[in-house]
């Protein structure tokens, strides 16, 4: 009785929050020769009302839900403003035409979700009660009540299985379940496949200037765990949000993981650094990632206020003048995995971008297979076109 007051008081009534069912449980086996799903930023507003970006954004992956058979959508976090019975309904609301509700049987092409909770699912919430009642049985059963806030399954594509962790490197949140974390991620990832992909509500790497890089280590602790018990060359990519933008890193090359920013998606928008850093410890944009940015860029220059232009000049996206505003198809099939980045163009969400990864090649980045008209070009100055990846 008194949990429950406590839970009342501070805005939560579990009763009344919409439940969506998990795409997989944790240890999940799902058996599909090609898996596809939508990776999608913070979507929820700075304040209260309408996010025309984050509402177009929310439509389009409806859109290609159906279009492109994709099986699930992965939120990374920043989709509430807080955790309360509100902003739940409110989540609900703004996702009702895309994610199946618990329960649902009416044939619609809604699909399962795949939820992190970032800071502001937790926001008033430190026992993720709201983020539980919203994904109930989402990650394994840590007892005593607990939201576990990290899982595992395995996807079996043709010859290969490619195991996907989802993580929550919050350690003064998690409290006491950290440890819980720290013990359960040796055993899912040393064994039992051959490709591995991680997603993070934070990110390892932020191409966002005067931004500290995972400031508190816990990103890396967990990086350093599955690094430590994993095959080598077996980490295909780290994916994350975090940040109010989207991108695509190579810290240690094509044959390395990529890390890739799927922020936010609405309100706000934070500048990106093509390069960040000095020395052994820069990390840049992916080349022909950071080429579609700068050939649309080049198209939008001559309405852009001087300021925004000298800082792209220097080597920084002006966030509140070109927002890198989008989201990603993400496609497993066999040995072969692609994102597609989906951007905000001249108010149109059209394909900008693709990146794919085989064992044979590692990372290519590129243009899509069939961009739309509005696609940019790549910027004049390359020597040669970005080559279209299949």
């Amino acid at each position: 009785m008194l949990t429950s007051l406590l839970l009342l008081a501070c805005g939560i009534d579990p009763a009344r929050v919409p439940a969506h069912p998990p795409y997989a449980r944790d240890g999940a086996v799902i058996q599909d020769d090609r898996v596809a799903f939508a990776l999608v930023g913070g979507t929820r507003g700075l304040v209260p009302g309408a996010n025309d970006v984050a509402d177009q954004i929310v439509s389009d992956v409806r859109s290609e839900v159906a279009a492109r058979d994709l099986d699930f959508v992965a939120l990374t976090g920043g989709y509430v403003r807080k955790s309360g019975t509100g902003e739940w309904e409110a989540f609900d609301e703004r996702w009702k035409d895309v994610l199946l509700p618990v329960g649902a049987s009416d044939g619609s092409q809604r699909v399962p979700v795949l939820a992190l909770p970032g800071d502001a699912e937790r926001w008033g919430d430190k026992g993720l009660v709201g983020y539980g009642a919203a994904f109930p049985g989402q990650g394994p059963d840590i007892g005593l009540g607990r939201v576990s806030s990290w899982g595992s399954f395995d996807l079996k594509s043709g010859p290969r299985t490619w195991r996907v962790i989802w993580l929550d490197p919050n350690e003064v949140a998690l409290g006491s379940r950290w440890k819980d974390q720290l013990f359960w991620l040796p055993k899912v990832a040393s064994t039992g496949f051959d490709q591995l992909l991680v997603l993070m509500p934070d990110a390892r790497y932020t191409p966002v200037p005067g931004r500290e890089d995972d400031a508190e280590g816990d990103v890396a602790e967990l990086l350093g765990v599955i690094d430590e018990h994993s095959p080598m060359s077996s980490l295909v990519g780290v994916f994350t949000g975090g940040a109010s933008t989207n991108s695509l890193v190579l810290p240690t090359g094509a044959y390395g993981e990529a890390h890739l920013l799927a922020g936010g998606a609405g309100d706000g928008a934070d500048s990106l650094a093509r390069t960040k850093g000095d020395g052994e410890a820069a990390i840049a944009l992916e080349p022909v990632f950071d080429g579609v940015l700068a050939g649309q860029f080049e198209g939008d220059k001559a309405t852009l206020p001087p300021h925004v232009v000298e800082a792209e000049a220097a080597g920084t996206y002006d966030g509140g003048a070109f927002p890198v505003h989008g989201w990603w198809i993400v496609e497993i099939s066999g040995g072969r995995l692609l994102a597609t980045f989906r951007m905000r163009v001249d108010g149109v969400m059209t394909d900008v971008y693709a990146a794919k990864w085989t064992k044979k090649d590692g990372w290519v980045g590129g243009l899509p297979a069939a961009p739309s008209p509005s696609t940019p070009a790549p910027p004049p100055s390359a020597p040669e076109p970005a080559p279209a990846i299949k």
